[in-house]
């Protein structure tokens, strides 16, 4: 058992399996946030306008310098961030996929 738990095999596999479809459901949920981001983004403006006016002068100095108003682009940086964790989170997936149960088909009717 000492040997295993050094090699990094997890031995509660029932643990793992649930992890394991709660990442496969939590990528699919992901996948849908992001083709509902795309298909309706949502309009941010208000939000930036009402807010208190940038007290980092950096922030400042580039709005002088580029002679424009720096609006963050909501939808694409929550567009970036889906993609990422949907990336990490299916890495995770690969990586567990290797501890999970092989059903054995032998044992079954082939009718």
């Amino acid at each position: 058992m000492c040997s295993d738990i050094a090699a990094g095999i997890p031995l509660d596999k029932d643990h793992v399996i649930h992890f394991f479809c709660s990442c496969q459901l939590l990528v699919r949920e992901l996948h849908k946030s992001h083709r509902l981001i795309q298909r309706k983004p949502l309009d941010m403006t208000s939000f930036y306008e009402n807010r208190a006016g940038p007290s980092n002068l950096g922030t400042v100095f580039s709005q002088i310098i580029l002679c424009k108003q720096l609006a963050p682009d909501f939808n694409a940086e929550e567009l970036r961030s889906i993609r990422k964790d949907s990336e990490d989170i299916q890495r995770l997936i690969d990586d567990l996929s290797e501890f999970m149960p092989i059903e054995e088909s032998h044992g079954r009717n082939n009718n």
